[in-house]
């Protein structure tokens, strides 16, 4: 049976994605997913039943309309019993790999994918399972033979431009870079490790920072597969913090040290 990260390969290795489940709400994961692909450029079709466009894409009202279904990775975010009637037409169309996000899968698909056979093609877990907007990046950059990424490249999924944006095009993109993280990490953590995560970010900001961007990296290089508990949170803060005190340069003068209050610590 094929691994984790051999069937991501495999599903960002087509040559075409479509998207199942996205809508004119924007705040959606389903929009989210779809505008994932168009802000790297991917070519990716969505599918509804009704609407003729989303995010500026042409639609199609069903996979069996997709132009190449044999070359084209679907994202499914929809609920199971909706995912079971698409693995059935996607069975049918010989769909390569299909990536169903967090919730839509339940045991009844669970029991379809194993009783087809499909186990080396589809991509999905419980409420907890695999996500294309945590960890597509990571997947594409060892792909495309990348060794590693800035932690504002890996938000964007595309090189840092150079080109001048005017005002509004900044704050625009300001806003959705901070959207993906939110996203990002509301799907890496458990609620406790985010609440502690707020917590540190209202004492120190920077170690705030330095916490995502390593939990991105840990993302990127696949060290992430399920989330991070508030224990794990904890131990992370502890490495960090023991490797900054080793970085730290040995001095010969004599230091003379008080005694530490414990209001001295970060209080999370």
């Amino acid at each position: 049976m094929a691994t984790l990260f051999q069937l991501q390969r495999l599903f960002l290795s087509s040559p075409a994605f479509a998207v199942v489940g996205a809508s004119k709400n924007t705040s959606k994961y389903g929009t989210k997913v779809l505008n994932w692909y168009k802000q790297r450029g991917l070519p990716v079709t969505p599918v509804h039943p009704r609407e003729s466009e989303l995010e500026g894409l042409k639609t199609v009202s069903s996979i069996n309309e997709l132009a190449t279904p044999t070359q084209t990775s679907i994202s499914i975010i929809t609920p199971p019993a909706v995912t079971l009637t698409i693995l059935q037409s996607a069975l049918e169309l010989g769909v390569p790999a299909l990536w169903l996000q967090p919730g839509a899968a339940d045991d009844a698909v669970d029991a379809f994918i194993k009783e087809k056979g499909l186990q080396d093609r589809v991509i999905y877990g419980g409420a907890d399972g695999p996500c294309i907007m945590v960890q597509g990046d990571g997947v594409r950059a060892q792909l495309d033979g990348v060794i590693a990424f800035s932690s504002q490249t890996a938000m964007e999924g595309i090189p840092q431009q150079t080109t001048q944006r005017n005002p509004e095009e900044e704050a625009a993109k300001r806003a959705q870079e901070e959207e993906m993280r939110r996203d990002v990490m509301a799907t890496v953590l458990e609620g406790a490790a985010r609440e502690r995560l707020s917590r540190i970010s209202l004492v120190s900001p920077e170690r705030s920072k330095q916490i995502e961007a390593l939990l991105l990296r840990m993302v990127q290089s696949g060290q992430l597969r399920g989330r991070v508990s508030e224990n794990q949170l904890i131990d992370l803060l502890e490495q960090m913090e023991d490797a900054g005190e080793k970085s730290q340069p040995k001095k010969s003068a004599i230091v003379f040290q008080r005694r530490k209050d414990p209001d001295d610590d970060f209080d999370f």
